[in-house]
């Protein structure tokens, strides 16, 4: 494991609770035990110290400076969702694309320490239907920058693929505000609108030579799907640009966690099991298949909703039944793939000091 000023190795013997885990913790087998960003108790020691875990990777900092790095990464993700939407009200008064506003945007974004968890939670927070586009075009630059890392993809490369992510819907400053908002089922004409923003961002970014044409492709490209049923194309496979390949996923899992106008936000355990069950064949195959696999370890220690109204904790994600994992609420643990009356709605906000 890599070491910096913010972490240190420390054999399990020396594990005390209230100790933040800084990196994943598998076992011998290469199953997940223990996910970044989980505060130690003597349960989790004990677990670690029973599966022969010889060291860890821990926080320096206590847990009230982790809790105040989350907090400062919150304030900055508002300022950026603001400079966002000052780029599209900008364009939709005719002017250019501000790239100085997107370069200090995705430089924090890649340069950023907080862990994925903290950004899921981010993500999941409560957002303005009158900002959704502003924040979703940051969301799905986080998003498929972690799937680009997830995947191995190199970090110039990772860097590109940000910028693809926070741009793909710049198109929409061209499309009324009338129809991007409507609350109601878009008629034909409307729709057909709307499914025009993929080539006006491309030619939104024509117009900026310092955009290589792998980031015009990739926003050009993020409807399509890999039997041809996307659009504006209509193009299969291959030919499809690989950073499109890495936004797609990550739009589909922002749009579906996201209260829209027009529909409530689903959980991200039902996310998974859509993309599981009805998304293999129209999104890239490998990179559905890290996703899924990746965000279910995030997903695990996770507080949740379910639909009795209590809170309970997942202890862990059946990778053959996503959207019912296994969880421990008012200290029985329940299997929800057999307790078919009860289900998750959410996860549960974070509660800050």
């Amino acid at each position: 494991m890599e070491k910096n000023a913010r972490t240190k190795i420390i054999e399990i013997a020396d594990c005390l609770p209230g100790m933040v885990i800084a990196h994943d913790v598998f076992s011998k087998q290469h199953i997940l035990v223990i996910p970044a960003g989980t505060i130690l108790d003597e349960y989790s020691i004990e677990r670690m110290d029973n599966l022969f875990i010889a060291d860890i990777e821990i926080y320096n900092m206590s847990e009230f400076e982790i809790e105040r790095e989350a907090n400062s990464f919150e304030q900055t993700y508002a300022s950026h969702v603001s400079q966002i939407k000052d780029i599209f009200d900008n364009l939709e008064n005719g002017n250019f694309l501000r790239m100085e506003e997107i370069r200090s945007t995705v430089s924090d974004v890649i340069t950023s320490n907080i862990s994925h968890r903290d950004i899921l939670h981010t993500l999941n927070g409560l957002r303005n239907f009158d900002e959704y586009t502003y924040t979703h075009s940051l969301n799905v630059g986080i998003l498929a920058m972690m799937l680009a890392r997830w995947s191995g993809i190199p970090e110039n490369q990772t860097k590109q693929i940000c910028y693809a992510g926070v741009l793909h819907d710049i198109g929409k400053a061209r499309i009324p505000g009338s129809i991007l908002n409507k609350p109601g089922i878009l008629t034909t004409e409307e729709f057909n609108i709307i499914k025009g923003h993929s080539v006006a961002g491309y030619d939104i970014l024509k117009q900026n030579h310092n955009i290589s044409d792998d980031i015009r492709h990739g926003v050009l490209m993020h409807h399509e799907r890999i039997d041809g049923s996307g659009y504006p194309l209509g193009i299969t496979g291959d030919r499809i640009h690989e950073y499109s390949k890495i936004i797609a996923v990550a739009d589909v899992f922002d749009a579906m966690v996201s209260d829209r106008c027009y529909k409530s936000k689903e959980s991200p355990f039902n996310v998974l099991e859509h993309f599981e069950t009805q998304c293999l064949g129209h999104l890239d195959a490998k990179y559905l298949k890290t996703f899924i696999e990746k965000i279910s370890f995030y997903l695990l220690g996770e507080h949740v909703h379910l639909s009795d109204g209590r809170l309970a904790e997942v202890v862990f994600v059946n990778p053959r039944c996503l959207n019912r994992p296994i969880i421990q609420v008012d200290g029985m643990i329940i299997d929800l793939a057999k307790e078919l009356n009860l289900s998750i709605s959410g996860l549960a906000e974070r509660v800050t000091a």
